[in-house]
């Protein structure tokens, strides 16, 4: 983890650690969210010898097929909670996260997990353009089912389609899926609806529009199985300043799916971790799945290299809620090293202070008696010299004070790692 203000270094210090990193030739996937973070990433490839591994991904670029490759590799069930998480991090950017009951976040996932069945068996692949045109023409009652017109809305062809191609075991997969959006869900009303499919809406429709509609749902040409294989440096170009949202929901659905691939792999035989890189890693995180990547990360083998201005920021992306707050202070404590550049917020620097806690401080001053010591009976008081005319006093003060890091001048920084701390000069090496 990496913090630090504007100007105080931070960039370059990642920067010096990718660029070792490549020249042990760790596979990697950067997320640039800076309009210019992809050249400077090339121009680093080039200057350490690994350009010929550099692959810089674009919008409109075909780069995989995001649901064929997840419920192929793993099941309906899984794909619907990557898209749930996709949803939360959307609902985070608008600052609307963790107000939707309950009721209607399940009707959503319920939605989203019939739509990718009714796909699957109807056509054996399913994409998030499907998910987009079957979520976007359910019925909008129950009695709209039986109108001639419906059998021509996207819906409506892909139930027959599934009905007509479905197996022996997945007839009642189909069943389920098929009277869902055809009755249960109409049966909720016209609100209800709306409300459901524009969370769906929120993240399939970003990711549908031009030039982004190929790199999610077009032909897979990398995955992070070849990544890792091949030990491919992949800068995703994919700027938030430019690209908005759907930039921003890309580069979060490629570093979740090359975590994923981490956390489920066998690391039997891998030799150099994955490394996946972050900087203002709060627009691109999802709290609780960040949090179990960490817990097991290490033993997966799956390195991240995370910056971000300060503390606030986190706080900010995740939500600005309760949870946000506690996953925020998680997020950046579960990190084994940390090197934090200067930074003038004082909510930030005071979490690092807390990390080292407190030591007692006593203090003695005055004296008298004529040198002569005057036994007290108070083993403490004796010792002190309170008995010779002298006085003292104890206090807890931190053990890392919260105003070292306003101090701090550009290129240097605490390196805190394993519970312990020093001050490191990075003028001379960056």
């Amino acid at each position: 983890m990496i913090t630090g203000g504007i100007g105080s270094g931070k960039s370059t210090a990642m920067r010096s650690i990718l660029g070792q990193l490549m020249q042990f030739r760790c596979p990697m996937v950067i997320a640039c969210v800076k309009v210019d973070e992809a050249d400077q990433m090339e121009a680093l490839a080039r200057r350490v010898g690994a350009l010929d591994r550099f692959i810089r991904l674009r919008p409109g670029q075909p780069v995989i097929n995001l649901l064929d490759y997840l419920t192929k590799r793993f099941n309906t069930s899984v794909t619907t909670q990557f898209l749930e998480r996709l949803c939360e991090i959307s609902q985070n950017a608008a600052g609307s996260a963790n107000q939707g009951e309950l009721y209607w976040q399940a009707h959503t996932t319920r939605c989203m997990h019939a739509c990718i069945d009714l796909a699957l068996i109807a056509q054996g692949t399913a994409s998030i353009v499907d998910v987009d045109l079957i979520a976007s023409s359910v019925p909008a009652s129950p009695e709209e089912v039986t109108e001639d017109f419906y059998n021509h809305t996207a819906c409506g062809v892909v139930i027959r389609a599934a009905e007509k191609f479905q197996q022996p075991d997945e007839k009642h997969r189909f069943q389920r899926a098929a009277d869902y959006l055809r009755y249960t869900l109409p049966s909720l009303g016209d609100k209800a609806i709306g409300a459901i499919t524009s969370q769906i809406q929120n993240v399939v429709g970003n990711l549908c529009v031009e030039p982004f509609r190929d790199s999610l749902s077009g032909e897979t040409v990398i995955t992070p199985d070849l990544i890792e294989e091949q030990q491919l440096i992949v800068a995703l170009d994919f700027p938030v300043q430019i690209n908005g949202l759907s930039g921003r929901l890309f580069q979060a659905a490629f570093t979740m799916l090359t975590q994923l691939h981490c956390l489920q792999r066998s690391t039997e035989g891998i030799s150099l971790p994955m490394v996946i890189v972050r900087d203002e890693c709060g627009l691109l995180l999802h709290g609780e799945w960040d949090l179990q990547c960490q817990l097991t990360s290490r033993s997966q083998m799956c390195a991240h290299i995370d910056a971000a201005q300060d503390y606030n920021m986190l706080f900010r992306s995740l939500g600005g809620s309760t949870k946000s707050e506690h996953e925020a202070l998680s997020f950046a404590s579960n990190h084994r090293t940390t090197l934090a550049f200067g930074n003038s917020n004082v909510r930030t620097n005071e979490h690092y202070s807390k990390l080292f806690g407190n030591s007692l401080q006593i203090t003695t001053s005055g004296g008298g008696w004529g040198g002569r010591q005057q036994m007290t009976g108070n083993l403490a008081d004796d010792l002190l010299g309170v008995g010779g005319g002298a006085q003292w006093s104890q206090q807890q003060l931190p053990v890392l004070r919260s105003d070292v890091f306003t101090q701090l001048p550009t290129g240097m920084c605490v390196l805190i790692e394993g519970g312990r701390f020093r001050t490191l000069d990075l003028r001379r090496r960056l």
